[in-house]
């Protein structure tokens, strides 16, 4: 514990004052505004307010009345750069090691490497936890829904259990909305751009892969979908509505958590392969991990959830029209 006096060990009274009743006193060595980073401190016994650089956390400091102040160690959580209303921590305070962390709020790369062992065990747990419910979603409700529909009815499972998985799914994001729904605002149109062109790579990658996997003769299995649904209703059930809530689970709420916990690069990769997982292992099982690693960094560059919809929802339109044809 450090100690210090406020400022000098007998300072002068009008070095102590307030610049007005409405502002707070301002401290630093030598009684001027701190340079960089602050922390604020009110006095328990006086009720004066102080002003302190970040350096001076975990000390005592002397208020003028002559009682000592603890300043708190705790620190502020480490936010993506360009969130506003979320505190960056300060480069004085960059080092620090196993930081005392909430297990909730929005935190950037790699935060909880340098957190305390017990922060990183219940953010690790949480993680595992929501991982869990939105793979229970995807997985669980189709084998419920398969399990229950009549023999030779198998086409009536998307149109079914594509509402009530987004449904579960908006509804746990909703429980942590402040990682699910953060990046739901405008981004760069460069962004945009980038997401139609990579819509288009992915389904001439998409159409290559059917020919040569399926041939050129073999019956879509949307084919039966589409006949039951028609096509406004299936653009509505097989692109639009997973391009939203898996954007939000996916590269929202996953994508938050992992990258917290692993850095960006590594959490980008686990949440791409999340996102693969749940749409089953089939033969297009590489192109969706390739499309869901992309759309994680493409959310971690941009900032945005939005570039990430817009690729989602024109790729499954596509294959819906594919389909039709």
């Amino acid at each position: 514990m450090c100690d210090k006096e406020a400022p000098g060990n007998k300072p002068e009274a009008s070095s102590l004052e307030p610049l007005s009743s409405e502002q707070p006193l301002i401290w630093s060595p030598g009684g001027h505004q701190p340079e960089g980073p602050t922390v604020s401190i009110d006095c328990p016994s006086c009720g004066q307010s102080w002003v302190l650089s970040e350096k001076f956390r975990g000390c005592r400091i002397r208020c003028k009345c002559g009682d000592w102040m603890n300043v708190p160690q705790e620190l502020a959580p480490l936010a993506f750069p360009g969130e506003l209303g979320l505190a960056i921590l300060g480069e004085s305070t960059r080092k620090e090691e196993g930081l005392e962390l909430p297990s909730h709020g929005v935190y950037a790369n790699g935060a909880f490497e340098r957190a305390s062992h017990a922060s990183k065990n219940r953010w690790i747990s949480l993680t595992i936890l929501d991982l869990s419910l939105i793979m229970s979603g995807f997985w669980g409700i189709q084998l419920a829904f398969l399990f229950l529909l009549p023999v030779g009815k198998e086409e009536l499972l998307l149109p079914l259990s594509t509402p009530i998985i987004g449904l579960w799914i908006l509804m746990l994001s909703y429980l942590r909305k402040d990682l699910a729904f953060r990046g739901m605002r405008l981004p760069r149109l460069s962004y945009f751009l980038e997401a139609l062109a990579a819509c288009a790579v992915f389904f001439a990658m998409a159409l290559l892969l059917d020919r040569l996997m399926r041939g050129s003769d073999h019956i879509s299995p949307l084919h039966p979908i589409l006949r039951v649904m028609g096509f406004p209703l299936a653009i509505g059930v097989i692109a639009a509505f997973p391009a939203f809530f898996e954007e939000v689970a996916f590269r929202g709420l996953v994508l938050g958590r992992l990258t917290a916990l692993m850095g960006d690069s590594l959490g980008a990769w686990v949440a791409g392969l999340a996102f693969a997982l749940a749409h089953g292992v089939s033969f297009a099982f590489p192109l969706l991990l390739a499309i869901g690693v992309y759309l994680s960094f493409l959310r971690l560059r941009s900032g945005s959830l939005l570039p990430g919809m817009l690729l989602h929802f024109l790729y499954n339109s596509l294959l819906v029209f594919m389909d039709m044809s």
